[in-house]
Parts: structure tokens; C-alpha cells; sequence
């Protein structure tokens, strides 16, 4: 629909929840490319700013004055942190379905509609996601990954992460777990949560465009935030070998990390607990390779890195 045509709330079927903090230089560019999405549906966009310090609350007070009948603000006063900002603003959306893009991401032509259209015709997803083109300095620097069409939690565990989270797409009545946590999340809760009411369709085609390294997280410890996401995994899969390689996956990852810092001690905790989670003859070996020769270790996830990807290419 037409973002200057005027909607009552039982109109709305998709609401866009964008999130920002002191983004600026890329709010009005992520702003545009909402409300010019061409759609045979009416949507909200909600921007909940989380008190910037820069000018993003202008821009955003221009967009609302410009369309009055689709910019709906949320101004926090006082900083609240990526994670309330996030919940809160998904939490007072109306749409059937709910998007969610970052403030320093952008929508491509025709995204919403053909999201949208998955959902109506895929009623056994509770979400969808595509793949996104990354911007380095506002130049395409490469695509996020492909996925099957439809993904599952076990997936999900052994092969995060899929996609990126400004191109999420979910049924606002599959998000109740996650909306009414109280306590810290990230994305990755997030999709195993959707998991539980069906599969997450995924579009290979790039919908949206990800600016590379000037996201609000950035910088987040996300490792305590992927357990409990496996967590909550385990409260409904049955296949306990599942939840063990996804535990050993992530402590490899946690034990190179550890290395890359010079953290010797919690290399070889993560070792430990590696070889705890899966008792897989291939897992134990590599989890003694790796803790035999720290010096190897990066090399080692390089290179075994790099035969995933060729196995995965190749069928």
C-alpha cells in the first residue's frame, strides 16, 4: 500500500520494529527504504530510539512528519540497552506478522511483500529470513550464506549462525516465549524459540543490505547468550546427540576465541567441557588435537573451517 494512505490498527498486518542508537549516519537511508516498500498490505514502522546523543531523533521526527500515518516514534528517556529496546518495542507491535531491521541495516524492493507472501503461504513456518548483501563502507562487499528453504532447531544448533537478524520475519503469535523474557537474550534464543512452533522458511535471495561492523551489539560477550539459547533447545528436542554437538561446536569456538586473547586458562576449560558435551569418536579426537598443541589450534579451526565449507559447496 501507499505509506501516505491512512490505516486504522485492524489494518495493519505487518509491523517493521526498527532499533537505533546514535546511528545517524544510517538511519534516514534504513528509514527510506521501509516506507518505500510497495506492498498490497498496510504496515506500521515502529523506530524506538534508545536515547541517542547524536542527531537520530531528528531524522526520525522528519520521517514522522513526512508520514504521519506509518512512523509511529518511541523515544526512551533515558538508555535502556540493546536488549530492552529490542523486547520492548516488539512487545507493543500489532501486525500478524512482525520485521525487525537494525538502524544501520536496509530493506531491498520488495522485501516485505515477498516475506509476507511466504508466511501466507507456508503455514507450517512460524518465521522467515533471507540473505543479505554486506556493506563495508557503503560498498557490497559479499552475500551472507545460503540455507535450505526450510530450517529446523537442529539446524539452527549445528549450523548457527544462518542469517542475519534485520532479515527476520515472524508470526507475532509464535513469539510469545521470547517476548515476555524478562532477562537478557540475543537473536539466536530468539530463532530457536520460533523453532519450537515450526520451521523458519529462508529466501536465497539478498532482501536487505547488512553494514558490516556498526552494529549496537558489536561488541556484546555473546558466549553465556548461545548456551542459553541451546538451553532452551534442549527443554523440547528429544535427540540428546544434537544438544551434545551443539555444546561441543560452541566450546571449540569459545576455546579458539580464549586462545586468540591469550586466555590459556580458559582454552583449556573449554577443551574440558568439550569433550564432556559429545562422547562422538571425531569430537573426542579433535578436542584432544586441540588440547595437546595450543599453537596448532588456530590453524586447525582455519583449516577445518575451510573442509566444512568445501563439503557443504559440494554436496
Amino acid at each position: 500500500m501507499s505509506s501516505g494512505e491512512e490505516t486504522t490498527d485492524s489494518q495493519i498486518k505487518v509491523s517493521v520494529c526498527v532499533v537505533t542508537y546514535n546511528q545517524e549516519e544510517h538511519i534516514r537511508q534504513c528509514l527510506q527504504s521501509i516506507v518505500d516498500q510497495v506492498t498490497d498490505f498496510n504496515f506500521e514502522v515502529l523506530v524506538s530510539d534508545d536515547f541517542s546523543k547524536d542527531s537520530a531523533r531528528e531524522i526520525i521526527s522528519e520521517f514522522q512528519k513526512k508520514y504521519p500515518s506509518i512512523i509511529k516514534p518511541i523515544f526512551h528517556k533515558e538508555n535502556t540497552g540493546a536488549f530492552k529496546n529490542y523486547i520492548s518495542t516488539h512487545r507493543v507491535a500489532i501486525g500478524d506478522y512482525i520485521c525487525h531491521i537494525d538502524g544501520d541495516d536496509m530493506m531491498c524492493v520488495g522485501k516485505l511483500q515477498k516475506q509476507a507472501s511466504f508466511l501466507d503461504e507456508n503455514p507450517d513456518c512460524s518465521a522467515v529470513a533471507h540473505k543479505m548483501s554486506i556493506l563495508v563502507n557503503n560498498r557490497i562487499v559479499g552475500l551472507t550464506k545460503d540455507n535450505p528453504e526450510k530450517l529446523d532447531a537442529r539446524y539452527l544448533l549445528l549450523n548457527h549462525p544462518c542469517f542475519l537478524n534485520s532479515s527476520i520475519m515472524y508470526k507475532r503469535v509464535c513469539g510469545n516465549e521470547f517476548l515476555s523474557c524478562e532477562e537478557n537474550i540475543i537473536d539466536f534464543y530468539l530463532y530457536v524459540a520460533l523453532a519450537k512452533n515450526g520451521f523458519i522458511g529462508f529466501i536465497n535471495q539478498p532482501l536487505g543490505q547488512y553494514s558490516k561492523g556498526v552494529g549496537i551489539s558489536a561488541g556484546l560477550k555473546l558466549m553465556p547468550f548461545i548456551q542459553q539459547a541451546i538451553d532452551l533447545a534442549a527443554t523440547y528436542l528429544p535427540d540428546r546427540k544434537i544438544i551434545g554437538r551443539a555444546r561441543a561446536r560452541q566450546y571449540r569456538s569459545y576455546a579458539v576465541a580464549s586462545l586468540g586473547i591469550g586466555d590459556y586458562e580458559k582454552f583449556k576449560l573449554y577443551i574440558v567441557l568439550m569433550r564432556q558435551s559429545h562422547y562422538g569418536f571425531l569430537n573426542q579426537l579433535m578436542a584432544r588435537v586441540l588440547g595437546f598443541s595450543p599453537k596448532m589450534t588456530l590453524f586447525l579451526d582455519r583449516v577445518y573451517k575451510n573442509i566444512r565449507e568445501w563439503a557443504k559447496s559440494n554436496g
